[in-house]
This record gives structure tokens, sequence and C-alpha cells, in this order.
């Protein structure tokens, strides 16, 4: 039986060789009556050349000869084979599903493979063992063939499983006649659905080592995502740790008649002081987050900042600047929303007057009192040796004591 199975596996071979053999008899007893030996020499070889890399390809086509795995079953090579193979995900995808459809005599079929995010599938839609589409599909599309799955979790027949009428409806309207399901540990990792029925009488127990393995395929390539993850998660803390050093970088203002102190621990904020004639202004733009990309944001904020006080320095103002940073938002996305904040501190005087836009994050308070949101121009009186602690949401960022005129 194995010498059998290796001449089935094998016949292509066996038939170039076989033409081969024939065509050495040919030119040795027919033609080196008219040729010469070496030019026969040269002639034979390239025949046997462009039998080997031309002919076998359409020889070994299933269109010419077709792939029999019928005679395999019997003797369970056909599963032996598929279970001790070491393959990958992207053979299953390539090579492993096309061979399974020819052997199941089913020309149409839709495999569907969830992607590391969890959120979606991408769907390889087969015709005649070849693909011929593929597809990012979110779940929610799906949502009624992997409830349907999950609920029998094994393979299912439309015209076999005992199945309710709406779940006929269902596969009907689909036109499904095979569900395999992937489930590993109970986790739903995919299924493939075939568009016709089929009538190999092993089907089942191949379709059942195909699921299983490729369930765990699946799985593998979830967890060597993850693990890409992992190691990108570690490179964004070490980025993060830059950035808090960064961020502690900023020297604190030097104003006549004020003193001001800070923390160890900082949020994603950054402080720029200007002076404009006798005034003073204390420049914030802070965002909720800690982190690489928080950095860029800032820093690019900064840049801008930078360049506008150089060239608007005559005509500065808190209101100006406001404007020129809230429509300088190339950098600003949903999960980083930059929020400014200046605070002018003028020259003989014992208040701070705010500027912001909008504000729902910049709070003060006096020592450990009640915390109080920053309203818009709206003074702020300080008590001398008295200090005033300013917040962004829960984050600490600087205390000021007006040491008296």
């Amino acid at each position: 039986m194995g010498f059998l199975y290796f001449l089935k596996r094998n016949k292509v071979s066996f038939l170039i060789l076989v033409l081969i053999l024939i065509l050495y008899l040919f030119f040795h007893f027919v033609l080196t009556h008219f040729i010469q030996r070496e030019i026969l020499f040269v002639l034979f070889s390239g025949v046997v050349l462009f039998l080997l890399f031309t002919i076998k390809d359409y020889v070994s086509s299933y269109h010419f000869v077709g792939f029999n795995w019928d005679d395999l079953m019997g003797s369970e090579f056909h599963h032996f084979e598929f279970l001790s193979g070491n393959f990958s995900l992207k053979d299953v995808i390539e090579k492993i599903t096309p061979e399974l459809m020819i052997w199941l005599k089913i020309p149409e079929a839709r495999l569907f493979i969830l992607n590391p995010d969890r959120k979606s599938f991408t769907m390889y839609l087969y015709h005649k063992g070849k693909i011929e589409n593929v597809h990012l599909i979110p779940k929610r599309r799906i949502f009624y063939i992997t409830k349907f799955a999950r609920r029998y979790q094994e393979i299912i027949h439309l015209n076999i499983t005992l199945l309710r009428e709406e779940e006929i409806r269902l596969l009907k309207k689909f036109n499904v006649y095979i569900v395999v399901p992937f489930f590993h540990f109970n986790k739903f990792m995919g299924f493939i659905s075939f568009h016709h029925p089929t009538r190999n009488p092993h089907a089942n127990k191949a379709l059942e080592l195909y699921a299983t393995k490729v369930a765990l395929l699946i799985h593998y390539e979830i967890l060597k995502a993850r693990m890409q993850n992992i190691t990108q998660y570690e490179e964004e803390i070490k980025v993060a740790e830059k950035v808090r050093k960064m961020l502690q970088t900023y020297q604190l203002p030097n104003i006549p008649h004020f003193e001001f102190y800070t923390s160890n621990i900082y949020p994603a904020c950054i402080m720029e002081g200007v002076q404009i004639e006798s005034d003073y202004y204390l420049i914030l733009l802070s965002t909720p987050k800690v982190d690489g990309v928080s950095a860029m944001i800032l820093s690019g904020k900064l840049g801008y900042l930078y360049a506008y006080i150089q060239q608007n320095r005559e005509a500065l103002n808190p209101k100006n600047i406001l404007q020129f940073l809230s429509e300088k938002n190339e950098l600003d996305n949903d999960n980083y929303p930059i929020e400014a904040l200046i605070l002018k501190f003028s020259y003989q005087k014992d208040y701070i007057l705010p500027y912001c836009k909008d504000n729902r994050s910049y709070y003060f308070r006096k020592s450990k009192n009640k915390l109080y949101r920053i309203t818009n121009e709206e003074k702020i009186f300080l008590e001398k040796n008295v200090i005033y602690e300013l917040f962004y949401k829960t984050h600490y960022l600087l205390g000021i004591e007006f040491k008296g005129l």
C-alpha cells in the first residue's frame, strides 16, 4: 500500500521520466543516423529541459491530471500527511484550502480568518481552487453566521444537521451548504463556508482535522502579533520616560515679586515665558496623555509658538497668541487635544490675568481650598506670601506665591 501511494503521489514525475526514456531511445536509434552526436547531445538536453520546466507544469495541473485523494483515503494517508505537515497560515490560504476544495469537489468557498485586532475578519473568496478576492470584513457584517457557528461548535451541513427554520433560511440566504467553524479553547477564530454539498464519505474527518489545525495557526498568528505589540509598547515606555524628562527641562519663569514652585511629577505640559515691555506672560500647552506622541505634538506646537513670537514680537498680545495656537492644529487629533492657557503678570499688580479659549481643564486654588475653574480674562487676586496652585485637570502644574510690591 505504501509503494502504491508513492506511485500515485509521484505519477507526474514518473510520466515525465517515461517520456524522457522514449525520447532517448528515439534519439539513440533513429536520429544518430542523420545528426552528429555532439549536436544530438545538445538537442536532447534542450528537449529534456523543456519537458522538466514547461510541460511538467501543464501535465501536473489538476485540469489535465486531477487530484484523486479518494484513492488515498482508504489507507488514511491523507489524514496522516495533513496532520504531520509543518505549514503556516499562509500555506493554509494558498495551498491547503485549494487542495481540500479539489478533494471535496466543491468549486466555491469563503474562508474567514480572525485578525489580530479581534474586531474584523479577512475573507478569502475561492473559485475552483483559486483565490479570486480578499476582503476585510467587520464582525458586525457576519454577526449571525458567527453566532450560528458558536451555537453548534461543530461542522454544520445544511442537508444533514438538525437545524432551526431560521438557521436554514440564513444558510440558504447566503447559499451555504457547509460551515466549518474554527475554535481554539472555545475562542472563535473564524470559519470556512462551502457553497456546494460534497459526496465525499471522508469529508467530516478531514474537515475536523483541517479546522483544528487552522484554529491553532490563527491563534499562533494572533499571539505573534501581540508579542510584536508588546515590543512596540516597551519601546513606547522608553520614549515616554524620555518625554517625561524632556517635560521637566523647562525653566520656571523669573518674574519680579513672584515665586514659582513645581513638583517632581509632570503631566504632558510645556511652559514658555515671554516678556513684552513691562508685562510678563506665561504660556502653558497641555494634553491629557504622556507618551511619545504627546511629546511630538507639544514640541510641534512649541515650534510654531517660537516662530510666531519672533515674527510678531512688536504687535504681540495674548488674544493673538491663542488665536494662532487654535489655528495651527495640524498635529491635533481626538486622542491628543491641546489646550492652551496664558497667564499675564503685570508690573506693580497683585493679580494674574488669565487668557484661555473654551477652557475646560485648567483650575486654580488657594493653598488646600476648593478648586476653581479658570475663566477667560477674570482676574485672580493674590494675597501676599500665600501659595496658589495651578492644575491641569487633576494634575498639579505650578505653585505661585506673591511676595508683595
